[in-house]
């Protein structure tokens, strides 16, 4: 309910403690919300990078489980001391079992080093287990690094006799990993027997003479005798590495930057050196370019890996509702809950600052009202008055204890007495004289008392100046307005009490 002193308080100058408040709350709220943002922020980075590390690690330990099967060959190569047949190279590799222990690696070969004076005997010895072998491409060239065996062999025959120095490409790389004795890796290639045409690379681990000093890169290069290399589809590499759920919330792609000691600036990623996107491993794949607007602009982070001599920089970039739940609603929760605090807080001030003229009006309008009341009373009471000093019988009242509560005009003339006379006293105070007659009209009040209604009978009375007089009586009780009555039974003083509400009014005539 408005009050009318509610708004004149608030008009005199009284709204800024609410604004304050509003404010001051405001302010807080937004402190807080920003505060929770930066934390939940801060807690999804570090989950965020917590797990672009595990899976950086991941990748790296895949990479080199796999190159230790190149390991095992060159094992198998020294052991033979270079000589041993197709067979025995395929009989190794399918023992490893490739399409369920390693399922990136395509092909697995051994290249040997041919010089221009080995060529013929090469050929006609590899003819006999080969019929039709044949190095390519076709040229005179000083030295030659033909592939020898070939594993598995089904689908891959078509890689026997290639010559590894027979192109620019395959002849820089070979030549690297051949002056430096370590595993080395090709840029990203688009293998010829993947029918989906994703990016492969190739990993080549240099085999040297038996015994052979390898100091130096002179010594390397003189007993250099071949190269085991195997090609690898890289979304094969990275099957079942990553877990749906990470894949759902985390975008991952590897691109090729270059050789590690490559001079100049690392290659930018693009869509020419992009070795994988795990967007294909998604149920329903979402082809992307290297690095997309949107990725500019979410939490992103970059590792770099080194891969037979390359580096490989690996992008990872959270996707929409990556992290809890909590930490993203958290910092909404504090923002609507403070601004709901703030206001129930301006409205608690606002109800405590008109209290005041609230409790002022209200006891304005109660006493007005009971001014009201009390002028309605008086004017009854008056009005009452008036007519029972008009009435020309006498009239009296009184309470249950016996005492005159007043009497009319009438009555004086009757007895020739003032109502003062009267009024606070009892039958055995008017009649001391008396106390027989006393005795009489007290026991007429009792019986009335008990017996709530009316009586009418004859007696004599005395005046004042002595004259006897027959007057009937005509006597009835009545309730004061409010008055309520008790269960009967019950006898104790608050029994007459309550009866006192009623009153005998009395007639003479």
């Amino acid at each position: 309910m408005d009050f009318p002193g509610e708004d004149r308080a608030l008009n005199r100058g009284q709204r800024w403690p609410v604004w304050a408040v509003l404010a001051a709350g405001l302010v807080l709220t937004a402190i807080a919300w920003n505060a929770t943002r930066l934390q939940a922020r801060n807690e999804t980075a570090t989950r965020f990078a917590a797990v672009t590390s595990d899976a950086r690690d991941a990748i790296e330990s895949r990479v080199r489980a796999y190159s230790e099967i190149l390991m095992g060959v060159r094992a198998l190569y020294l052991a033979h001391e270079g000589d041993f047949s197709g067979r025995e190279f395929s009989g190794y590799v399918a023992g490893l079992d490739l399409p369920r222990r390693y399922p990136g690696i395509q092909v697995i070969h051994y290249a040997q080093r041919v010089t221009s004076r080995e060529r013929a005997a090469f050929e006609a010895a590899a003819r006999r287990a080969e019929p039709g072998f044949s190095i390519k491409p076709e040229g005179q060239r000083d030295e030659y690094v033909v592939v020898r065996h070939v594993a598995p062999r089904a689908g891959n025959e078509v890689a026997l006799g290639l010559d590894l120095a027979g192109d620019p490409v395959r002849l820089q790389s070979l030549n690297r990993a051949r002056a430096s004795g370590e595993l080395t890796a090709s840029g990203p290639i688009a293998l010829a027997l993947d029918p989906a045409r994703y990016p492969g690379f190739a990993m080549r681990l240099p085999v040297y003479q038996r015994g052979a000093p390898t100091a130096t890169v002179a010594q390397r290069r003189a007993g250099f005798t071949g190269m085991i290399s195997a090609s690898f589809v890289v979304i094969d590499l990275m099957r079942g590495l990553f877990s749906e759920s990470l894949l759902a919330q985390i975008h991952v792609r590897i691109h090729d930057a270059g050789p590690v000691n490559a001079e100049g600036v690392a290659d930018p990623p693009s869509a020419k050196n992009l070795m994988f996107d795990s967007d294909r491993l998604l149920a329903e794949p979402r082809m992307s370019g290297a690095i997309d607007a949107a990725a500019r602009t979410a939490l992103t982070e970059q590792a770099g890996l080194e891969v037979g001599g390359r580096r490989w920089n690996i992008y990872f970039t959270a996707r929409p509702g990556f992290g809890s739940a909590v930490e993203r609603w958290l910092p909404w929760v504090v923002l609507v809950s403070g601004v709901i605090i703030s206001l129930l807080l301006a409205g608690l001030v606002r109800s405590l600052q008109t209290s005041r003229a609230r409790a002022i009006a209200w006891a304005d309008r109660v006493t007005a009202d009971l001014r009201a009341s009390e002028t309605r009373l008086t004017e009854e009471q008056n009005r009452m008055r008036g007519l029972l000093e008009a009435i020309p019988n006498a009239i009296f009242f009184k309470d249950t204890d016996g005492r005159y509560l007043g009497v009319n005009k009438a009555w004086e003339t009757l007895f020739g007495q003032s109502r003062v006379f009267f009024i606070g006293k009892t039958v055995r105070d008017l009649f001391s004289h008396r106390p027989e007659i006393a005795a009489r009209l007290e026991a007429s009040d009792q019986e009335l008392w008990r017996n709530p209604g009316s009586q009418v009978y004859e007696t004599t009375i005395t005046t004042g100046t002595g004259q006897i007089r027959d007057v009937i009586y005509y006597k009835a009780t009545y309730t004061h307005p409010g008055g309520r009555g008790r269960r009967p039974g019950r006898h104790d003083r608050r029994r007459h009490r309550t009866q006192g509400d009623r009153a005998t009014v009395s007639r003479a005539v």
